[in-house]
């Protein structure tokens, strides 16, 4: 506890104190408000109806990782490169935007004709009878997220963190607010849907009055550069890859789930996953507010960066140790706590994942170093061997052992990628020493 206090200290000393305090408290508020959102879901809703909501929203989710493209996590890259030179930065948005606004109205109708030919063979109206408004009102919300993102990432990029805390205290908030009054007034989890799509719409206005705030206007006719366009979009195809992967590792479990088993069989695993799920978001908010330190290292910077990023790691990673055993001795006894004992099973799915959550909270810092340095290619490769291995894994484990082999799945898929991170970054740093 001293070595973590006194590493603490060292960076209170440093200008990443005041945005790692905000981004912190803003994944917190994220956090709680979400969890409270989704316990208020559970307990409103039947296990059925909470099964169904999950497993729409997995599917939701996956098309959000396609929509997107890549382009936010792109864009955020060269407006990170570029925040020191106003016009610059406002080419770089502007040139992200566009291409934002031309990939999800191309994708629209496509998510229609998927939502017409597929929404029925996944248990439409036997197993899921709301599943087919669900989808629909799963567009509108997949649409508002990935301008949702584009500008949170603008925001990481240009080291705005006071502007994050408010923006997720407006979105989980919402999400709180409204997805309940969305279920007392329609009676089912449509009603969550409706709710999503009023916050996700009240957090887009905040986040375009901040970004006019701030002074990074959004004037398509006068910033877009075509050969900005141009390396945004080819710099997000390997960042599209890694969604692919993403949308398997993160919701392909859910959705097998949903497919092989009962709905309530859903909604336990989906509990376990969505607590450790907001938890990383305190590794993400120290990894976002810091490793943007990182965008530039050469032979001049060399040892200071080195020194700073031995440092960081360090105290996400004994940040991440203490995390992991709170949730292996208290989770089971928090989820009973919180969901009531239906949701009692959870607890041993949420055990089985946190291997998961270690590798998963320590591994951010180091995908992140690939991804500033330009190497997002390389860690596609990594990420594609996890995605083929998750997948024969939960093909093999869900339809024997439910939701504990889609956690054994998830768990034993991440560890060559982590290693493989782990020698990447490292190489990073080696491969910069010897040219010096």
């Amino acid at each position: 506890m001293k070595v973590f206090i006194n590493r603490i200290c060292e960076v209170v000393k440093k200008d990443l104190f005041i945005n790692t305090m905000f981004s912190l408290m803003g994944k917190a508020a994220a956090m709680v408000l979400f969890l409270l959102a989704d316990i208020f879901c559970a307990r409103l809703l039947t296990e059925d109806e909470y099964g169904e909501w999950n497993f729409f929203y997995a599917i939701a989710t996956m098309f959000f990782w396609i929509v997107g493209f890549g382009i936010s996590a792109s864009t955020r890259v060269y407006a990170a490169k570029a925040r020191e030179d106003k016009r610059l930065l406002r080419q770089y948005v502007n040139s992200g935007f566009l291409l934002r606004v031309l990939v999800t109205v191309l994708f629209i109708p496509v998510l229609l004709l998927l939502r017409a030919l597929f929404t029925g063979r996944l248990g439409y109206p036997d197993k899921y009878p709301n599943l087919m408004l669900l989808m629909l009102l799963g567009i509108v919300i997949v649409a508002l997220n990935t301008f949702n993102e584009l500008f949170k990432d603008l925001f990481i990029a240009t080291v705005k963190f006071a502007n994050m805390f408010w923006i997720n205290i407006a979105e989980y908030g919402g999400y709180l607010v409204w997805g309940i009054l969305g279920i007392m007034l329609i009676g089912n989890n449509t009603g969550i849907a409706l709710g999503y799509i009023v916050a996700l719409l009240q957090c887009v206005v905040l986040q375009w009055i901040l970004l006019y705030k701030d002074d990074i206007q959004i004037n398509l006719k006068k910033y877009v550069k075509k050969q900005y366009v141009t390396t945004i979009f080819h710099y997000a195809m390997p960042i599209l890859v890694l969604s692919f992967g993403a949308l398997v590792l993160t919701e392909m479990d859910t959705f097998m789930i949903g497919i092989f088993c009962p709905p309530s069989e859903a909604g336990t695993y989906s509990v376990a996953k969505k607590m450790l799920s907001k938890i990383s978001h305190i590794n993400f908010a120290i990894c976002s507010s810091t490793m943007t330190q990182f965008v530039l290292i050469n032979k001049e910077n060399f040892t200071h960066k080195r020194k700073l990023y031995h440092k960081v790691v360090g105290m996400n990673l004994m940040l991440t140790i203490a995390i992991s055993a709170g949730l292996f001795l208290l989770g089971p006894w928090g989820i009973t706590l919180l969901y009531g004992e239906r949701y009692a099973e959870a607890g041993m799915v949420l055990r089985a994942l946190v291997p998961y959550y270690f590798m998963y909270g320590t591994a951010l810092f180091f995908a992140t170093l690939l991804d500033y340095q330009e190497k997002a290619k390389t860690r596609s490769y990594l990420y594609m061997v996890m995605v083929v291995l998750n997948l024969i894994l939960n093909y093999v484990l869900i339809p024997r052992y439910g939701a504990v082999g889609a956690a054994a799945a998830t768990v034993v898929a991440m560890m060559p990628y982590y290693l493989g991170l782990i020698i990447q970054a490292h190489l990073i740093f080696v491969r910069i020493q010897s040219a010096k």
